[in-house]
């Protein structure tokens, strides 16, 4: 179990819990999908805080899952999948929106203000770079949202920009919903340079192109041998632009391949899993995957 502290403001009323909520000391206050009958029984209970399991829910963490098209997508009429069956959104929940217009535009993020059955979405205008965001009445876009583990994405179009009481968008409602389910530990695209130690003392650097909490994908300049050789990797790991560490992690290569990289000669690829991970470890490396699923870089 690894607990993540969640702001009491955040943990929903008088509606079922989408995650187990525990005190500091990993004791069970309300099961999920119990409702919390009111705030103060929840900071009455939970005196010294309220936490989640962060291995048991990414939702934890209140961002927002990446989606890549899947392979067997299921579609339904969009009455049945928004809001999903069974889930009642919240005002106010973190959803994601990407204009289609503009090729390669990172997903910014958005709040639910309310919703009218098969009529419009309304959201609250993102902001991109400390500004509100350039849309328009008629972009079409991209929107993704996360409800347990399932990931919702449907594409709609901005009806309306309404900038008073405050700025917010109107959007179509959509015509139908893909989803799929997340899987139990994710993967998220990175480009982290990484120094690998073999047992022999030879140093190889390359990059980390991919990366979950029990592994890597590896780009190197140089041979890390074959599958079974253990390894030592060292780099980065930050958690916004402040919270930064070193991390020395244990490997054992799992996977061997000649690179794919076009241009790129005598790149080797390693798959790799890692190995005695100290609860540390762990934690920095789930933050980390679960950012970069924030911002949409899910593998």
């Amino acid at each position: 179990m690894s607990l993540q502290p969640i702001p009491f403001d955040e943990v929903p009323i008088g509606t079922p819990l989408p995650w187990a909520v525990y005190d500091r000391e990993g004791q069970l206050l309300f099961e999920r999908g119990r409702a919390v009958i009111s705030r103060q029984l929840l900071e009455k209970r939970g005196k010294g805080g309220v936490f989640v399991d962060l291995d048991a829910s990414v939702e934890a963490l209140q961002t927002m899952a990446g989606f890549t098209e899947p392979v067997e997508a299921r579609e339904r009429p969009a009455i049945e999948m928004f809001p999903p069956a069974g889930i009642q959104p919240q005002i106010w929940d973190r959803m994601q929106m990407r204009l289609l217009s503009r090729e390669g535009q990172k997903y910014l993020f958005t709040r639910l203000v309310g919703y009218v059955h098969g009529v419009s979405i309304l959201v609250t205008l993102p902001r991109e770079d400390e500004h509100w965001a350039a849309v328009a009445e008629g972009d079409e876009l991209e929107v993704r949202t996360l409800t347990g583990n399932n990931i919702y994405v449907f594409r709609s179009e901005v009806l309306r920009v309404s900038l008073m009481p405050a700025p917010y968008l109107h959007l179509r409602y959509p015509e139908k919903v893909l989803h799929q389910q997340l899987r139990r530990a994710p993967w998220a695209k990175v480009s982290l340079p990484v120094a690998a130690h073999r047992g022999d003392g030879v140093r190889c650097e390359g990059f980390i192109t991919n990366l979950s909490a029990s592994g890597a994908h590896l780009v190197m300049h140089g041979d890390l041998g074959q599958k079974g050789e253990v390894l030592r990797l060292a780099f980065q790991a930050a958690n916004g632009e402040e919270l930064v560490t070193e991390l020395m992690l244990e490997a054992v290569v799992r996977r061997v391949a000649r690179s794919q990289e076009a241009g790129e000669e005598g790149l080797l690829e390693y798959g790799v899993e890692f190995r005695e991970l100290t609860p540390s470890d762990t934690l920095w490396l789930k933050c980390m995957v679960y950012q970069r699923i924030s911002e949409g870089f899910l593998t």
